[in-house]
């Protein structure tokens, strides 16, 4: 299985120095009474979702192998949403997002599971 991993995303896989790893972080829903308080991912999430900021092809590189999907939005550093869209991984394949048209600077990546957020940041030079 993991040859077939390598041969449908090979920027992802290969450590060629030109991707990075997006980490993703729970990212707990506020709270109705505006005070935050500790909050734990649910033992029943788990977050197959795999992405990599290519720097050369400047795009993503997403990757799922449990055919999951999510919702996607990239936010700049004043929190707009610069691209959003839709990862649907019944194929088992690999999926690109380019981010041509964004400038240099800070992202976050909010992507949506079940309900669930998780946030990952990366860097645009």
């Amino acid at each position: 299985m993991l040859l077939i991993a390598l041969a449908m995303c090979p920027v992802a896989s290969a450590d060629n120095g030109s991707s990075t790893p997006i980490v993703f972080n729970y990212k707990p829903k506020t709270p109705i009474d505006g005070i935050h308080r500790p909050h734990r991912v649910p033992g029943n999430i788990h977050l197959s979702l795999e992405v990599f900021y290519d720097a050369v092809f400047k795009r993503l590189v997403c990757e799922d192998f449990q055919s999951q999907n999510y919702v996607y939005m990239i936010l700049d550093e004043n929190e707009c949403i610069v691209s959003e869209g839709y990862l649907d991984f019944d194929n088992n394949d690999c999926k690109y997002i380019s981010l041509d048209t964004l400038e240099s600077g800070n992202y976050t990546l909010l992507v949506i599971h079940n309900g669930y957020e998780f946030v990952g940041t990366f860097v645009i030079d």
